[in-house]
C-alpha cells in the first residue's frame, strides 16, 4: 500500500503560512498525511489546520493549497489500516495554534544557547506533530526530542534521509 507525506503552503492571503516559510527557510510551511482508498475517485489528504485535525479530498486541497514535495512510502495493507483508525480516532483534535509559537519561541531560544526540551504551549496538535506520529508508526522513534517540537523542517529531513529526494 503507498501512502504519501507531502509538502505545501497556503495560495491566497495566509500570514501565518508566509511566516512558517520565512522563520524555517523553506518553500512549504505545511506537512499533510495522503492516501488513496480503493473506493473513492480521489485521494484523502489528512492534515492539521485551524479546524483541528481532519480530513479534505485531494481535489479540494488543491483549489488553496500548493503542493511542493511529496514522499510516497509503502506499508503494509495491516499498517495503513491501522494508520487509518489512528486518523479516525483523533479526527477534530484541537489545533495547536499556540503550540506554533512555542516551537518559534523554543527554536529562538536555542539560537541564543538556551536548551529547552519541551515545547511551554502545548495546546493541541499542529500539521508536523501529526507527520511525527505518523512517521513514528512506520519507523518508531524518529528524533530525540518533544513531538510537540517537531517542524515541518525536520519531518522533510528526516525523509530525504530515509526516501531520497522526493517526486
Amino acid at each position: 500500500m503507498e501512502i504519501c507525506i507531502g509538502f505545501s503552503y497556503h495560495n491566497g492571503f495566509a500570514p501565518g503560512s508566509f511566516i512558517i516559510r520565512k522563520i524555517l527557510d523553506t518553500p512549504f510551511s505545511h506537512v499533510y498525511f495522503k492516501y488513496k482508498e480503493n473506493d473513492l475517485n480521489d485521494a484523502t489528504i489528512y492534515h492539521a489546520v485551524g479546524k483541528g485535525l481532519t480530513y479534505i479530498s485531494d481535489t479540494n486541497f488543491h483549489k488553496k493549497n500548493t503542493t511542493i514535495f511529496e514522499f510516497k512510502i509503502n506499508i503494509s495493507e495491516e499498517l495503513f489500516k491501522e494508520l487509518k483508525n489512528d486518523c479516525h480516532d483523533h479526527a477534530s483534535m484541537d489545533y495547536g495554534f499556540f503550540q506554533n509559537v512555542g516551537l518559534v519561541l523554543v527554536r529562538a531560544l536555542d539560537k541564543l544557547g538556551i536548551t529547552v526540551k519541551k515545547n511551554p504551549i502545548n495546546d493541541g496538535i499542529n500539521c508536523s506533530e501529526w507527520a511525527y506520529y505518523i512517521l513514528e508508526e512506520i519507523h518508531g522513534k524518529w528524533i530525540d526530542c518533544d513531538p510537540n517540537l517537531v517542524g515541518p523542517d525536520q519531518v522533510y529531513e528526516f525523509l530525504v534521509k530515509n526516501y531520497g529526494n522526493n517526486d
